[in-house]
Formats: C-alpha cells, structure tokens, sequence
C-alpha cells in the first residue's frame, strides 16, 4: 500500500457541504455494481484534484486572485488522508502558484506608486478549488477512483 500523507484544510462551511453531497452522490453510484465497494472522501477528493491537474489552465488563474486572507466565520475543517505522491503533487503546484504571485506582485509593485499588498497563498485555497473544479464531471472519472477494502462493506 502505498504511502499516506495526512492533509487539513479550512473552507468555507458551504463547499464543505458541497463535496460531502458530491461525494454522497458518487458513492451511491460507486457501489451499485458492488455493494462491498467503498468509496472514501480522502480518494475521492485526492482524484478530484489529479483530475482538476489537467486542466489546471481553467481553474489556477482562479487560485492567483482568490481573496487568500485568514477566514475566521464559516469554515469547516476537512480531513482527507491522500498517497504521498499526490500530495506532493499539491505541494508542487502551491510552490509554482507562489512563484508565479510573488512575480505578479514584483511587477505590479514596479508599476505603481501605491505599494500592491504582498500576496499569501494558501494551500488550503489552492486544494478547494482544484477539487471543486475536478468535482464538476465526477461521473466521468468515478471508476478511476480505486477501492478501499479496509473499510469493509455497509449494507
């Protein structure tokens, strides 16, 4: 089995809630041809993201002007355990995100008499909305999405 790396993030209350429903909806769908197949949130939302990492051309411009302040009202802690590798994946894409802000901030801070704010990203940010974008054809990767035995079945 391949190794797992723990991951939190903080959204807001109301993409939480969407991802939970999505998910609930998956996994009806997920084990109708096999009621022992299990479909957990940390796969289903770890392949969300590989999915989203296609495409990153429609969703990353999203990521660089998102709002990436502290939020303290409305959010929710999700808890998702992904393999390493994919994890990494996330942290890669969070460092070349930072890159390229610290490169917008440069440029506009040169350009202009009034001092731009420094730009913080978040992987937090980053993670919901490359999930959220994945999440948008979820019946087209559902059966990428592999089994957890250890989970057992729930009839």
């Amino acid at each position: 089995m391949a190794e797992r790396r723990q991951l939190s993030f903080r959204w807001p209350v109301e993409d939480v809630s969407v991802v939970r429903a999505v998910h609930r909806q998956a996994r009806r769908q997920y084990r109708e041809s096999d009621r022992s197949r299990n479909l957990t949130m940390s796969a289903f939302t770890q392949i969300a993201y590989l999915t989203a990492r296609q495409r990153t051309g429609t969703w990353h411009p999203a990521v660089l002007v998102a709002p990436h302040g502290s939020v303290q009202r409305g959010v929710e802690l999700l808890n998702l355990s992904w393999d390493s590798w994919a994890a990494d994946f996330l942290e890669d894409d969070w460092e070349l995100l930072t890159d390229r802000s610290q490169e917008a901030y440069d440029i506009q801070r040169r350009s202009s008499r009034v001092p731009a704010r420094r730009p913080r990203l978040h992987k937090a940010a980053l993670a919901r909305l490359g999930i959220m974008n994945g999440l948008t054809d979820w019946r087209a990767w559902l059966d990428q999405v592999p089994n957890d035995p250890r989970r057992g079945s729930h009839s």
